[in-house]
């Protein structure tokens, strides 16, 4: 895609998101909602975010 770092392709795809969000009309209640559900699980490794998830149920089936 032709950018100089990892930043500014991360800046470029944050911008595109933003974009496609102003476009589109949604609940943000619903959002908000899921959050209600949300719980503190302390500090995490996102390497082993399947185990977070899932409880070991990885998508692979390896767990």
């Amino acid at each position: 895609m032709g950018y100089k770092s990892l930043g500014e392709a991360f800046k470029r795809v944050l911008d595109l998101a933003e974009e496609s969000l102003d476009r589109t009309s949604f609940d943000a209640s619903i959002v908000f909602g899921s959050l209600r559900h949300a719980r503190n699980v302390g500090p995490t490794d996102a390497g082993e975010v399947d185990e977070y998830l899932y409880r070991g149920e990885g998508l692979g089936g390896d767990s």
